[in-house]
């Protein structure tokens, strides 16, 4: 199995880095992806450990409890990486308490 570098998508076909902002409640779906590509690279650069979701307009993060499971992801602080996402797909994201901003950027690679 080859590995390939991650490899954002130009800016003019749809690349842009989306801000996405988590709080407790979780956030608004944001669409992250605008074209076919399924990768995308998401990076935590708080102190908060960050839980995210992907999936329709509907997607809603959830931190787990000790009472109830979260739904997502958990993205550790300080830490970025590569995930598969759905084509046209959106990112919610949630935190434990406070407020913490991820950033998503779709591309190709791992």
């Amino acid at each position: 199995m080859s590995l390939n570098a991650f490899n954002q998508r130009a800016a003019t076909a749809g690349g842009y880095t989306s801000a996405i902002v988590a709080s407790s409640a979780g956030s608004a779906p944001v669409q992250v992806n605008q074209g076919s590509q399924q990768g995308m690279w998401v990076a935590n650069p708080t102190t908060l450990p960050v839980y995210i979701a992907d999936g329709t307009s509907s997607i809603q993060a959830s931190f787990p409890t000790t009472s109830t499971p979260g739904a997502g992801l958990c993205i550790p602080a300080g830490l970025a990486g590569p995930f598969t996402v759905d084509p046209h797909g959106y990112l919610s994201a949630a935190t434990s308490a406070g407020t913490a901003t991820i950033f998503a950027t779709p591309g190709f690679g791992q």
